[in-house]
């Protein structure tokens, strides 16, 4: 039998995975440079065996990718495994992988039965209409059910007898300006909140007067021109946005359309998934040149949300859901491994795991499928933990996270969410200690709108239980991240007085996307003062 020509492996490039090392994960992802320029017409077979002849081996067909994790785990051992084109009889040659038998059980439902247990009416996104009726219920006995008071008090009514935002202007010449570039977005993120708000208002409260109001904005924002300023190509900012509106909208006021209007609203959302889609999946490829920040961050906040919202309505969105599903559960995250680290700095860390446990959250209420259970997100509070403490400033490496600021709201309720998914009460004292320290939400956050606090708080409280913090020993002093190059020293992190803070890095993703290419260089923090900074 042939070997295939494999290419070869970049710095920026996808791996050929596993590779002869021990995994933690079981069963095992696969992974390899696909073959070509394109995807389209392409489709594998994987093998994986005991022996290295490949006698009795588990063969996996019609692959559409170049990463796979199979549907079940296997007996802790030494196996080799190759790939081949569906169709050729050439396979790469043998790698090999040893499974402990303490890996992770992590396996990815088929596609064959992925979506069978699925809900098919609406809502989809948060509740399905048994659990809204519940909601309802308990909201009649208790109004400040999940902090649905405060929600109503701080989110609805800030809507209440507001206008819907206005479609944003092209930038003069069409020549993009800083200013007009976060303007727009952020007015998007205005148009998303005002419909979800004022949705799940009068859905919850039977209310009719929200609902026209949630249903009119939700039309208006059908009617921005998908090929004009709030474009995947021109803002992709505003794209996001606007989509993820679009969704939430089409799904939670499903029942007040017209089939007119469900028409017009899931066509024009199912073009905006495509344009975020076909960057995603065609033009960007990050199934092979793995970092487009911005592209992996929108599997999350556009294709999840939208995909689930349009399946079986429109054929594609599960192509494009079983993309987002294979990549959740294989290839996330670029930007780190099993030890939780995030190469793009704090910052960017509490960014995307905004976007990313919304999208987890989503998938495992919708579909059942818990990617927390995978060790990145078992272990990814350690960074902020122990890299970005809560009590420092000035005292991280990467883009916006050497600024001045503290670690804010935003990666206090990322670590509360994860406290609540791992149970570690560590993850909940980092939460209370950046909410006692900052009661009150800032007002000039850019990214309200998106992360409505108070509607966050709200679905957090009905979906996970209230993790206890207990006094624990002291973390570690010295943390490796393997994964990304980074190593912090804390001292006495609990006592902010005397606590002492020491990071350095020397780090194989070098100066990619948000990195610095600051190669061990370090930082320190002490006594409440940031001593040596960027």
């Amino acid at each position: 039998m042939k070997n295939l020509l494999e290419p070869k492996e970049s710095l920026l490039s996808i791996k050929y995975e596993p590779d002869g090392g021990m995994v933690n994960e079981n069963p095992p992802r696969f992974t390899w440079i696909p073959e070509g320029d394109t995807d389209e017409g392409i489709s594998y077979f994987l093998e994986i065996s005991q022996d290295p002849d490949f006698r009795d081996a588990e063969r996996f067909t019609d692959i559409s990718w170049n990463f796979f994790t199979p549907d079940h785990g296997f007996a802790p051992g030494t196996y080799y495994w190759r790939y081949g084109l569906t169709g050729e009889t050439g396979v790469s040659r043998t790698r090999g992988v040893i499974i402990p038998e303490d890996a992770a059980v992590t396996p990815l439902p088929g596609r064959d039965c992925r979506y069978k247990d699925c809900f098919a009416g609406h809502p989809r996104l948060w509740l399905n209409e048994k659990q809204l009726l519940d909601f309802k219920e308990r909201l009649k006995e208790n109004p400040g059910y999940c902090g649905f008071d405060e929600f109503y008090e701080k989110s609805i009514q800030l809507y209440e007898h507001s206008e819907f935002v206005k479609e944003p202007l092209p930038y003069p010449e069409n020549k993009r300006v800083v200013h007009l570039w976060r303007k727009n977005y952020t007015d998007c993120q205005e148009a998303m909140s005002y419909i979800r708000s004022l949705a799940v208002g009068g859905r919850l409260m039977d209310r009719p007067d929200y609902i026209e109001k949630a249903k009119a904005a939700l039309l208006e924002l059908a009617d921005w021109d998908v090929e004009g300023p709030t474009s995947r190509d021109y803002n992709d900012e505003c794209s996001f946005r606007a989509a993820y509106g679009l969704a939430f909208g089409y799904d939670w006021l499903y029942e007040e359309l017209t089939d007119g209007e469900r028409k017009k609203i899931r066509q024009v959302l199912f073009a905006r998934t495509k344009q975020v889609a076909d960057h995603i999946i065609v033009q960007s490829r990050i199934h092979n040149s793995l970092y487009d920040s911005h592209a992996v961050r929108s599997l999350s906040s556009v294709l999840t949300p939208c995909c689930i919202v349009l399946l079986g309505e429109e054929p594609e969105a599960r192509e494009w859901l079983d993309y987002t599903l294979e990549y959740f559960s294989a290839l996330y995250t670029p930007w780190g491994g099993a030890d939780g680290g995030w190469a793009e700095g704090p910052m960017y860390w509490g960014s995307a795991m905004a976007f990313v446990t919304e999208a987890m959250n989503t998938i495992r209420s919708y579909l059942g499928i818990d990617f927390y259970k995978r060790p990145f997100f078992q272990a990814t509070g350690d960074f902020m933990l122990y890299c970005n403490p809560v009590d420092t400033r000035r005292a991280s490496f990467c883009d916006q996270s050497n600024l001045g600021k503290y670690p804010g709201h935003k990666q206090a309720c990322n670590m509360r969410q994860l406290a609540g998914v791992t149970g570690k009460p560590q993850y909940q004292w980092y939460y209370e200690q950046v909410y006692k320290r900052e009661p009150e939400i800032d007002p000039d956050f850019f990214n309200t709108g998106w992360w409505d606090f108070y509607f966050d708080d709200m679905v957090y409280r009905h979906d996970y239980g209230q993790v206890v913090w207990k006094e624990e020993p002291e973390p570690e002093l010295v943390k490796w991240f393997r994964d990304i190059g980074w190593v912090a020293v804390n001292k006495a992190p609990r006592d902010f007085d005397n606590h002492i803070f020491f990071l350095t890095k020397s780090s194989p993703y070098g100066c990619v996307s948000h990195s610095h290419g600051d190669q061990n260089s370090i930082l320190l923090h002490a006594y409440g003062e940031p001593l040596i900074i960027k």
